[in-house]
């Protein structure tokens, strides 16, 4: 297990993100919730290496605060996360079945969840993306 580390929530619905920090920082993984309300506020912290989980609220991939950011850039920048800091876990929360299936096994996403979800299984979901990324990282670490 690795220390704490920080998660960050990116949704647009106030009591989405109370509810999903305040389940968040229920795990002792997570030391610190950081609730933004725009991408690039989002991925700033995360590209810096200043977190160990990225929550994203599928929803805001067409509601983004620019207008000339498409939703492939968005899956692009996660991606780009994935590149630049392969041990932070992301999760995408989605409003279909439809977007689940388009997000599942993109490159850049470790997760994806379809709203409506029990915190039961959102923290069963997380703690085993958390587990996944502290294999990784004692992994790299042993390399070097």
């Amino acid at each position: 297990m690795t220390a704490p580390g920080t998660a960050i929530v990116y949704t647009k619905n106030k009591t989405l993100n109370e509810g999903l920090a305040a389940l968040l920082r229920s795990l002792p993984q997570i030391q610190v919730v950081i609730q933004v309300d725009e991408f690039n506020s989002a991925i700033h912290p995360v590209t810096n290496g200043a977190s160990t989980l990225l929550v994203v609220d599928a929803s805001l991939f067409t509601l983004t605060e620019s207008p000339n950011i498409t939703n492939q850039e968005v899956i692009k920048a996660l991606q780009n996360v994935k590149r630049l800091t392969p041990v932070v876990a992301s999760l995408v929360l989605v409003d279909s079945i439809e977007q689940k299936q388009a997000l599942e096994g993109d490159p850049g996403i470790d997760g994806v969840l379809l709203k409506g979800f029990r915190a039961v299984d959102f923290l069963a979901v997380i703690e085993e993306m958390l587990q996944q990324k502290a294999a990784l990282l004692m992994q790299h670490s042993h390399q070097k």
